[in-house]
Formats: structure tokens, sequence, C-alpha cells
């Protein structure tokens, strides 16, 4: 195991959810059952956003933990002005049984999410033992370009994508089972320049079982629809979600009843 280290990374998301009724089950894959590279963790990270010439605000910080089981657990305070004001209070839990779980903690309300895939976002899927550049089954999710760098001492993988107006780095730690420490979004206009950037940094990461209140579910939240969330998180904000976003969130999501774990 590693020691305490104090560098820059990037976060996801945890909590378990008790038996569906048949008609909700669906067929997955048990990461309990997948050989990953993943160890226990906590990291705490910092989102910061900029623009050319203009010093960086604090957008966001984030706590991702990861359980002996595979469970993870992403817990997000997006903040309304460089720290100041809380926006948004979010856990989000993938549990090795493959359900999802969220956790409004402004809203006082859970959502539960029933899927038949492995979400990628739930942990890392890639394998130290492939360079951080395939995926649990073999898939490369990496392009060969990747590149071998050190990120404040510790080796990482590091690669540069671009998609349309919006060119992504990332760095993957090999040592923490390709882990990302850092993530860069720069946003481009027509003619290439970057016009926004956003930073994703951890600026902590704890080796060993996480604390066990990250993965606890509020027996006296109310459960709601991922849509029903969706609306009363608008209207707090004074908005209305378009009927795009609420069809699309509805199309899949299921209530579950959250066990205490």
């Amino acid at each position: 195991m590693l020691a305490r280290l104090l560098f820059p990374v990037l976060a996801l998301i945890p909590v378990a959810s008790a038996p569906w009724p048949a008609a909700q089950t669906a067929q997955q894959v048990r990461l309990s059952s997948v050989r990953l590279d993943a160890q226990p963790l906590t990291a705490q990270y910092e989102e910061r956003l900029s623009v050319p010439g203009k010093t960086p605000v604090l957008a966001s910080r984030r706590i991702f933990a990861i359980r002996g089981d595979l469970s993870t657990v992403t817990e997000t305070i997006v903040y309304f002005t460089n720290g100041n004001g809380v926006s948004s209070h979010v856990r989000e839990g993938a549990f090795s049984n493959g359900d999802r779980l969220r956790i409004d903690e402004g809203l006082s309300v859970i959502t539960a999410i029933r899927t038949a895939v492995v979400f990628s976002e739930q942990l890392p899927l890639l394998t130290a033992r492939s360079n951080c550049t395939q995926d649990f089954t073999g898939e490369r999710q990496r392009s060969f370009a990747a590149r071998n760098e050190k990120w404040l001492g510790s080796p990482v993988v590091a690669e540069t994508r671009q998609s349309g107006p919006r060119r992504i780095t990332a760095w993957a730690s090999l040592a923490l089972g390709c882990v990302e420490l850092r993530r860069v979004a720069e946003f481009l206009d027509a003619s290439g320049r970057v016009t926004d950037v956003s930073e994703l940094m951890a600026i902590s990461v704890m080796p060993g079982e996480p604390d066990a209140k990250l993965f606890s579910v509020p027996l006296h939240f109310e459960r709601v629809s991922y849509s029903e969330q969706l609306a009363r998180a608008a209207r707090v904000a004074g908005k209305t979600p378009s009927a795009a976003e609420v069809a699309a969130l509805t199309a899949g999501c299921h209530l579950g009843k959250a066990a205490h774990h």
C-alpha cells in the first residue's frame, strides 16, 4: 500500500440498495467477480474554472472513495462563485451488485437507478497491467499515443483527446490502479483558441478502506424518481427542466428501497 499521497486527481460515485422486485431485476456484471487493479482509497479533489488572463475560481470540491468490494461513492459540492454559496450537494454511489444511488443532501431526496451494464464512471475499469490503456474486458479505452509521464513524482499515463470544440487531457496513476490524478478540459472557439478551461485535481489521496459514513443512506430522506429530483432541483433554482431532459431521465429509471451500509 502507498503512504499518504499529496497531489491533484479526478473523482467519481457510492451506496447500496436492497433486493429489487423481480420485474425490475436486470442482468448485470457484478464487479466483485471482475479482476481489477482498483484498491480501497479516498481521494479529495478540487475543480477550478478559468479563462485566459484571469485567476481560476473554485467551482466544486469532491470526495471519491472505493471500498474493498469495489463499491464507489462520489460526494460533490458545487459552489455558486469561487467557493461561496453552495449550489448543490450530492452523493452518488455505484455498488458491487450493479445498483446506483443518488442522494441529494440539499433536497433531502434519494433516487435509485438499476442498470443492465457496468457504468464506465463507477470506478477505474482500466488495468495497470495494460499501462492504463485497456479495460477489464481487454478493450482498448485509451489511444496508442498515450504517454508515460510523472505527476508530482508519481508514474502516470497521460492522454489527450479532442472532440469538437473540447480538448481533454487526463493523467491516470499506475500505482493507484489507474485512478485519474488530474483532468484538464479546454474549450476552443472556431479558430482553435482556448476560451475556457476546467481543471479537476486531487489534493489528497488516502489508501485504505474509506469512512463508512460516505456510503450511508439517510433513512429519513424521501425516495423519488430521478425525473422528480430533477424537477425539484430546477424549481429551487427558479427554472423548469426541459421535456427532453425529463424523458431521458425517466427512461430506465426505477426507485428502489435503499439499505443502510
